[in-house]
């Protein structure tokens, strides 16, 4: 259109001088039409003065803050651009980057693409911001279907995925990531190791060996946690649910999207249906064992007693071939919450008695639960908990928990796990509570690398204990975060 009219204008300006004053005039308001319309649609990737917004760093690893929570960015300046994306139910989205030594901020809205530089030690990362608009879609048919549901899983898919994970180079050869005894491994291995060298296999394994064990992490959370959104239809093709769009963490893309054609090829050429169908009755025992033994609506009444959250589905899922990475993620439509949460079955530790291999496998589903419940609340208290948090190697040895490298992560698995224990308080005997507490504390400290945990634990139990009725435990982060700033956490 506009370009139809620049033609006529300058056709006029030679053939009727009379109107060229008038022409001119219409041509030059056209022309900064245009620019001002281009000005509007790049205005995500640069500021209206055309500068490029940077922010400086010396650490690879820095944090992402979209409204309020709190994520983790592995700076990549051979990706260009390195891209994060969200999604998002709000209009206006508060996104900011905070280094060790810098920080950004920007609002966003939906379909936004906010483009900057991160230096890095004197290199550039091109990074760029995409914010989407939500990728859940709880109709009220599916509300009323699960309203007050729990539901116990091992989806086919999922399985396929964990399955994957397990005959990869590191699937191989990392015992927390893959469950490596017993007799279901030794099938999977049987069945599946023979494909290793499928394209599929071969591309996961040019991702996974980076010598970085946090981003080999990040790999197996996306890849086994968006397989859950995927399902076999009737004809045996891979199809994605159109409910949740994405199950895994919104700081990796989804593997199985990116790669579905290989998944379902690998599927196929492996008659992996055939092996879940064969090992289907073992699937189904795990589940009723699962149930029997995990009280897992009085662990949702407790917690809706404690915190005001609400979350109207609880979704979980294991395999036996998980182990020790557990993770959890939430969903929020329509005035309907789902809380995800990707576990191990239940596990047996030879050296440890009955009781507490029974605490200690609610104890698995529970801190993945509770984060749910501790993660807003923490929200509220950002500043608090990045000033006390903020010297890391003295809270948690970045060696053993470097998947958890900002001061709101490290508080929320100090105060999980520490919800955990208030828990046990209300619901078993002493003795139990202190073998629980005594073996926990030194597994968090020796293990994980939360240095201070058995301080906090028993802080936060006698905060619990001094309150008992007059408070509840959402109510107490005042509290336990005031100690924290005048006591060990800080001044250790």
């Amino acid at each position: 259109m506009l370009k139809n009219y620049f033609k006529t204008a300058w056709r006029s300006l030679t053939i009727n001088k009379a109107q060229s004053f008038i022409n001119m005039r219409l041509l030059f308001f056209f022309i900064l039409l245009l620019f001002y319309s281009l000005d509007i649609g790049c205005q995500s990737v640069l500021r209206r003065d055309n500068v490029l917004k940077v922010v400086k760093s010396t650490s690879n690893y820095i944090i992402y803050r979209i409204n309020g929570v709190d994520g983790t960015w592995h700076i990549n300046p051979s990706l260009k651009p390195d891209v994060l994306k969200f999604q998002t139910a709000h209009e206006n989205n508060t996104v900011s980057f905070v280094t060790n030594i810098d920080s950004i901020q920007f609002i966003v809205r939906p379909n936004d693409s906010i483009h900057l530089a991160i230096l890095l030690n004197g290199d550039t990362a091109y990074t760029e911001i995409v914010c989407l608009p939500k990728r859940v879609n709880f109709k009220d048919e599916y509300k009323r279907i699960h309203q007050g549901e729990i539901s116990i899983s091992i989806p086919e898919v999922s399985e396929l995925a964990n399955v994957i994970l397990a005959i990869t180079d590191v699937g191989i050869k990392d015992s927390n990531m893959i469950a490596m005894k017993g007799n279901y491994h030794k099938d999977v291995l049987n069945w599946f190791m023979k494909y290793k060298h499928e394209p599929l296999i071969k591309h996961i394994d040019s991702l996974m060996q980076r010598n970085d064990t946090t981003e080999n992490y990040w790999f197996y959370y996306a890849l086994k946690m968006n397989a859950c959104g995927y399902y076999f239809n009737r004809s045996g093709n891979i199809v994605q649910d159109s409910t949740i769009l994405k199950m895994g963490f919104d700081n990796y893309v989804d593997p199985i999207k990116q790669n579905l054609e290989d998944v379902q090829d690998f599927a196929e050429k492996t008659n992996f249906k055939k092996f879940y169908a064969n090992h289907k009755p073992y699937y189904d025992s795990l589940i009723d064992q699962y149930k029997k033994l995990i009280p897992v609506l009085n662990m949702k009444h407790w917690l809706e007693q404690e915190f005001d959250n609400r979350i109207d589905y609880y979704m979980i899922t294991f395999s036996p071939l998980v182990y020790g990475a557990h993770a959890t993620n939430w969903f929020y439509d329509n005035g309907f919450t789902v809380a995800a949460m990707f576990v191990a079955p239940l596990l047996k530790i030879e050296k440890y008695s009955l009781n507490f291999n029974n605490i200690n496998n609610l104890r698995i589903l529970f801190t993945e639960i509770d984060h749910n419940y501790v993660n807003p609340v923490s929200s509220n208290y950002v500043p608090q908990i990045d000033s006390i948090f903020d010297n890391q190697p003295k809270c948690a040895n970045g060696d053993k928990s470097g998947i958890y490298p900002s001061p709101f992560k490290i508080f929320n698995e100090y105060m999980t796990w520490a919800v955990f224990t208030l828990y046990c308080y209300d619901n078993y005997p002493e003795i139990d509570l202190e073998e629980y507490m005594k073996k926990t504390e030194e597994f968090m400290e020796e293990k994980r690398g939360f240095n201070r945990f058995a301080d906090f634990d028993h802080q936060l139990l006698k905060i619990y204990k001094e309150h008992k009725g007059l408070k509840k435990v959402n109510e107490l982060f005042p509290e336990i975060l005031k100690w924290c700033s005048t006591g060990t956490i800080e001044k250790m």
